[in-house]
């Protein structure tokens, strides 16, 4: 099942409940993957049985700096609106240096607020960077998510899913590993370029709290497998 609400925080009560009444109704009679970029919805909240939550994350600033080159230049949906943005033409690193607020704003998934945001939830406390919301998407992972990945350790978080969630991932180890060379040449960005140390500087110190969430991810990641 594919989610068409890409990064929308402006999804009321009534839209959230829409999104778990569909998902249940679906649910009834198969097995339903629900597939996109899913802000975490309590599901309990609205008298729901909770799903199985998992993700996959990936390294803040390569995310970023990825997101930036690819909405300009290679998504074919989402380019034409940038080309009389006065970023268009702006690296990463003059973005970044001039301070434009796509790439050091506060705003969610704009600038130094990208993951946090998906794991915290719609709460409107979830929206700028804090502490309070850095805990509570821990909390929500610790509490909702079955497992959750990165790109940088994708072997290990697909290795982890298949043991977790067999009756969905059989065999997905072995798919990936015969796909995987064709899958790097065909994704790899073509415009994407590399930060300088100076920018990566700064943003990571900028995107503090989108480290910290990431450092815990991937403790989590190596602590499930060592376990299992």
């Amino acid at each position: 099942m594919w989610n068409n609400i890409f990064y929308n925080y402006s999804i009321e009560y009534d839209e959230q409940m829409k999104i778990v009444e569909t998902i249940n109704k679906m649910a009834k009679y198969t097995q339903v993957v629900y597939d996109k970029h899913a802000i975490f919805i309590n599901f309990e909240k609205f008298s729901y049985p909770q799903p199985i939550y998992i993700n996959v994350i990936r390294d803040p600033l390569e995310r970023a700096v990825s997101s930036y080159y690819y909405l300009r230049f290679e998504s074919q949906l989402l380019s034409k609106t940038y080309e009389n943005d006065e970023t268009r033409n702006l690296t990463y690193d003059e973005c970044v240096l001039q301070n434009r607020k796509v790439c050091t704003g506060k705003n969610s998934f704009h600038g130094i607020w990208n993951i946090i945001p998906f794991f915290c939830g719609y709460n409107p406390i979830c929206k700028y960077p804090s502490k309070l919301a850095l805990q509570i998407a821990k909390s929500n992972v610790e509490k909702y998510y079955v497992a959750v990945g990165t790109i940088e350790y994708y072997d290990e978080s697909l290795q982890l899913f298949e043991k977790l969630l067999p009756n969905y991932f059989q065999g997905i180890q072995k798919a990936y590993k015969k796909y995987k060379s064709e899958s790097i040449k065909k994704y790899r960005g073509k415009f994407k370029m590399k930060p300088s140390e100076q920018v990566e500087r700064k943003m990571k110190n900028l995107m503090n709290y989108e480290y910290q969430f990431y450092k815990f991810i991937r403790q989590r990641l190596f602590k499930m497998l060592k376990n299992e």
